[in-house]
């Protein structure tokens, strides 16, 4: 299939743009800035002009959405990036005729009441309205080397004292880029059921502390000493430091984190057709 990945630059985007094209299909680049010859021109930060996208969308059989921030930074907000650029590339797709459209959403759009999941939920809502063989992913924190936050854990995981926010009890459940990416493969196969919103999550939910744990076995370190910040203080530090640009600690981001990012894995082992990567085999893939 010819299919264009929106984001195909940033982390989940670019693994799977690689993913596909190892799959033998003709993968295009959606991106701000057009570099090469399968870039295609859709910047979500700029005034939308729907009929020039829906012209660039009539080659395609299958749109990929995989554009996302955990941080706002100038013109790249939440409502900009995940729900009104979004919503212009899946009103687009459907009036070129495009017949399959993935959306990479995010575990806890459903219920969460923060900006980044209000923008998320809104544009999946929007793409379930349209008449398309839509498919949604809801991915939990995703794991892989290049990403972002996956440095960050393992930069923590390997200190000799282990910040622990609230004592790191938080629920988490992450799941590998590979199975991410073999999941969204599967759901673009033309055979695959449409209209299907997947949790994409690992195979168990540990603690916040007991993913560090785990990841800083994988590195071959010795077990650190574990360092309890109170609640009280990581909330002053993401008030004061969340208003600097980069980082990654903000009120919001807290609060995702209290909550807990956790699912019911059946879903997403029968769309994989076996159970996800346990999380202590992470690291130890590269």
């Amino acid at each position: 299939m010819r299919i264009l990945v929106s984001g195909a630059r940033g982390f989940v985007g670019s693994a799977l743009s690689t993913r596909l094209a190892a799959a033998g299909d003709d993968v295009w680049h959606g991106v701000r800035r057009v570099r090469g010859p399968r870039d295609v021109l859709l910047d979500y930060t700029q005034p939308f002009d729907k009929q020039a996208w829906r012209t660039r969308l009539e080659q395609f059989d299958a749109v990929v959405n995989a554009v996302g921030i955990l941080v706002e930074s100038g013109r790249q907000g939440f409502e900009q990036l995940h729900q009104l650029g979004p919503v212009a590339l899946f009103e687009a797709a459907a009036a070129a005729g495009v017949r399959r459209v993935l959306q990479v959403s995010a575990l806890g759009a459903a219920t969460g009441d923060t900006p980044y999941f209000r923008t998320k939920l809104a544009a999946d809502q929007r793409l379930m309205e349209l008449p398309l063989a839509w498919q949604i992913l809801r991915p939990s924190l995703v794991f892989g080397p290049s990403g972002d936050s996956a440095k960050m854990f393992r930069l923590l995981a390997s200190l000799p004292v282990v910040p622990l926010p609230a004592g790191g009890h938080q629920l988490v459940q992450p799941v590998h880029i590979d199975d991410l990416c073999e999941g969204a493969l599967k759901l673009l196969d033309p055979a695959m059921q449409p209209q299907q919103c997947i949790d994409a999550v690992g195979a168990q939910a540990l603690e916040y502390r007991e993913m560090l744990a785990t990841y800083r076995r994988s590195l071959g370190h010795a077990p650190a000493l574990p360092v309890a910040i109170p609640g009280a203080l990581v909330a002053f530090a993401a008030q004061t430091l969340g208003r600097l640009p980069g980082v990654i600690l903000t009120p919001d981001n807290w609060r995702m984190l209290q909550a807990g990012s956790t699912a019911d894995p059946a879903p997403f082992t029968a769309l994989l057709g076996r159970a996800p990567l346990p999380i202590d085999q992470f690291i130890g893939r590269r």
